[in-house]
């Protein structure tokens, strides 16, 4: 091992982190970091957590990192699957294109705002 990785892993226990944010960005950070031995603290300026806005889209890469945090399943539970991905004006909300998306692509998982991430099992 290098000596500076050693030094790094014998600091370790005296850093400390602070996450800002506990939507789903600053919970899944905070979740890697303790799955790695490192504790944060996780400051949102919200007095509830709860959902906000109608759904996150998780691609390819997104959801192979939920899945080794041990969350996928719980998400998949609260998912679907889009069909196209559509797009509009927004001011009018006119559709302008719409693109199938083939089932179990790149684009696997659409996850409903019905849970905020903070009440997934996960881990």
């Amino acid at each position: 091992m290098a000596k500076s990785s050693q030094a790094f892993l014998m600091t370790v226990g005296r850093i400390r982190i602070g996450v800002v944010g506990a939507g789903i960005g600053g919970l899944t950070l905070a979740l890697a970091l303790r799955q790695r031995g490192l504790a944060a603290d996780v400051y949102e300026q919200a007095s509830e957590l709860r959902e906000i806005g109608a759904a996150v889209g998780l691609t390819a890469n997104g959801t192979r990192e939920l899945e080794r945090l041990g969350c996928l399943d719980a998400i998949a539970a609260l998912s679907t699957e889009p069909s196209e991905l559509i797009w509009r004006g927004w001011r009018e909300g006119r559709r302008f294109a719409a693109f199938p998306i083939a089932q179990g692509g790149a684009c696997k998982r659409l996850a409903a705002a019905a849970e905020h991430p903070s009440r997934l099992s996960c881990g």
